[in-house]
Order: structure tokens, then sequence, then C-alpha cells
């Protein structure tokens, strides 16, 4: 997890998310709300959660969200990539992507 505009950041290890899903079209919103296994949440998140945007079978977006509002944190590549592979596990999305 990386504050915007400073250079220091966290990892975070989930160990357990809860999922959401709306679908609308080909769209597919999945909000998660999410335990660490490691990491800690920054005082400056009160209420963070997830928003996962899926055309069709691809990831357009993953977004760290604070009280379900964008905010100033943005999650790492890692940490994204460890949402996919969640995700892929919820039978959310295929293998492949």
């Amino acid at each position: 997890m990386i504050q915007i505009g400073l250079g220091e950041y966290s990892h975070w290890v989930f160990s357990q998310i809860n999922v959401n899903l709306i679908e609308e079209s080909h769209w597919r919103n999945v909000y998660i709300s999410f335990e660490l296994e490691k990491g800690s949440i920054p005082e400056g998140l009160s209420d963070p959660s997830i928003l996962v945007v899926i055309d069709e079978d691809t990831v357009m977006d993953i977004v760290l969200q604070n009280e379900g509002c964008d905010c100033e944190y943005k999650l790492t590549d890692l940490e994204k990539e460890q949402l996919t592979k969640l995700l892929t596990e919820k039978k959310l999305l295929n293998p492949t992507n």
C-alpha cells in the first residue's frame, strides 16, 4: 500500500477477503472487505475496502477505498496480484487472467 505523493510504502498480505458482487451488463464490480495477515492499516484509513472492476473476464482496475470512496492510498502491484489470485480461487475470475 502506497500513499500517493510519498515514497514510503508497506506491503499487505491478506488473510481473508469477503466479496460483494454487483453485475451490470458485461461489467462486474467486486466490493471487497478484508483482514490482514501482515501489515497494518494507517491511521488515515478508517474504513478501508477494495473495488475491483471487471469487464467480462478482464480486470480493468483495482482501487483501494476509504468509507466507500477513492482515497489517497493505492495498492502495490504485488497486492493487486494477490487479490487477483484470491478472486480466481473464489471463481470470480478465470485462471487465465
